[in-house]
Order: structure tokens, then sequence, then C-alpha cells
């Protein structure tokens, strides 16, 4: 049999538009459509199988999810599935493959992929809660896991600051939130000055 996890996922979401549709020409009282040709799948699927079937269809017919973080995991697991029984992909035929099932932007599944892979721990929560934007978190996968370790500190105890006590709500805006994005700011762009001075050849954005 084949194996291909885009065989027959280009269709899903059309088959389901389609039965929608058959549904709403019964309740218009079109006969026409009493009886309709199908194919059933009967062969059994490992558990691998059934998730790569899964996260192809969700992929396609979402536009790989509209949340973000949910977007980048279902990414990541997709291309890890790949890489298993039976399909036995390397890491960049996985990529490919992800690319030509989902809507994504092919640029956007690379960095998603690589922020999912790189990315651990405290920053990578920092992300998820939007704390941390995506292309920030780009630029600091660039320093070494250590100094990944001491960013996500720092920025774990401005996440902490509560800007919304009673006692800072007196002004028309609220000055500690004020505070707390400009001392985000202003430490993001100190981690991109030493970028720029430690890598002075290199300026684009991680791809």
């Amino acid at each position: 049999r084949d194996r291909s996890p885009s065989r027959g996922l280009g269709d899903v979401y059309k088959r389901q538009r389609r039965f929608r549709a058959l549904n709403y020409l019964q309740e218009k009282g079109d006969a026409t459509w009493n009886i309709v040709n199908c194919n059933v799948v009967i062969t059994p699927l490992s558990k691998n199988e059934r998730k790569v079937l899964l996260y192809s269809a969700n992929l396609q017919v979402r536009g790989g999810f509209s949340d973000e973080a949910i977007r980048r995991q279902a990414i990541a697991e997709f291309i890890t599935c790949l890489q298993k029984e039976p399909y036995n992909m390397s890491r960049e035929e996985a990529l490919g493959a992800t690319k030509s099932v989902s809507t994504v932007n092919p640029r956007t599944i690379e960095r998603d992929a690589r922020i999912e892979e790189k990315l651990e721990g405290k920053l990578k929560e920092l992300l998820n809660d939007k704390f941390l934007t995506r292309s920030e978190c780009e630029t600091y996968l660039r320093f070494e896991e250590d100094i990944q370790d001491e960013i996500a500190e720092r920025f774990a105890k401005l996440q902490e600051v509560d800007c919304h006590s009673s006692d800072t709500e007196d002004a028309g805006k609220n000055y500690v939130e004020v505070l707390r994005d400009n001392l985000h700011d202003a430490f993001r762009e100190l981690l991109l000055s030493l970028i720029h001075i430690s890598e002075p050849t290199r300026r684009t954005p991680i791809s």
C-alpha cells in the first residue's frame, strides 16, 4: 500500500464540504443524492499513521491552527511522526512533506519547526504565554544555552511584576505596566546590540 502521508490528504477538506453539501441537498428534498458512492479505508493503521493523518488534515484545513503555539507544536509533532515507522523520512524530507500538506507559508513552517525544536525551558513558556514574540525568540536562539537560561530568568522576573494592583491603577495609564514594557524593550535592544557586536557580518534574521 502507498504509505505517503500526502496520499488522499489533499481531498480531506473537499470531502468534508461535499458531505455538508449532500446533507444540505437532502434537507432541501433533492432525492438525487439519496445514494452516494464512497470509498472506505479498512486497512489497519498504526498509532503513528493515525497521528499523521490527523495532523495532516488539521494543518491543511485550518491553515496550521489559529493559535501560534498550537500550530508550532503541531508542525513539530508532524515532522517527528514522519521520521518514524513506516515513513522513515529524514528531517529535511519531513519538513518538505509538511510544507506540501500545510497551507502555512513555507518560511513560517521552517521558523516554527526551528523554534519548537531548539527553544527550550522558560523561554518557550514565555513565548507560549505571549510575553515574548516569535521574532525576538528567533534572535535569542543565537545565544548559547546558558545565556538563554539567563535571558529567560530576567524576562520571567519582568513577567511576574504585578501591573494591576490597586496601588497602581489611580493614574489614567498604568505606570507600572508602561515601565515594565519599557524595560522589556530596552533589554531586547541590548541583546540585539550584543549580537551585532559579536557577529558584525551577520545582520539578517534567522530563517
